[in-house]
């Protein structure tokens, strides 16, 4: 693993694997389309952008952050055990709701691709992968974030 960074004093490791597959990505991207070079790297922003978002959601309800590990394919967030369910399912949506703002991005730019051609990898990046991600992720499957998040709806309409 590989210190990339840190956010607020919690460790964020990168796999080996994940670099590997970046810098295949890259390599891609510059061979067959140089126009999908941010696709690589804007992977890897959103699985971080991800576990950050349940990061915060742990700290606002008092949890403590461990580290969070990024692999080629999904991200880990580690914090103290929740010491009750709801902080548990709270957590489950931190990632989803982080991604969010990056989908408006997308959203926002759209209009724009045609007439600004590097905005087409943002668009891609941010809007159809990230909702393809937001998607999977909210799939009511172990280990999936749906497993829990999805358990928060009726403990809200029972409010």
């Amino acid at each position: 693993m590989y210190r990339a960074f840190s956010y607020r004093s919690v460790p964020v490791y990168v796999h080996w694997s994940a670099l590997g597959v970046f810098a295949w990505a890259m390599l891609a991207g510059l061979l067959v389309n140089p126009g999908m070079l941010l696709v690589a790297p804007g992977s890897l922003l959103l699985m971080a952008v991800h576990e950050l978002g349940h990061l915060e959601i742990a700290r606002r309800r008092g949890h403590r952050g461990i580290r969070i590990d990024i692999y080629p394919w999904l991200g880990l967030c580690h914090v103290d055990a929740p010491e009750n369910r709801r902080d548990d399912l709270e957590i489950a949506w931190g990632g989803v709701l982080a991604q969010a703002p990056l989908l408006l991005l997308a959203v926002a730019v759209e209009p724009l691709r045609d007439t600004i051609p590097a905005l087409g990898s943002v668009s891609f990046v941010f809007g159809y992968l990230n909702t393809l991600m937001i998607l999977f992720n909210l799939l009511p499957i172990a280990p999936l974030d749906g497993h829990k998040a999805w358990r928060l709806v009726p403990l809200l309409l029972r409010r």
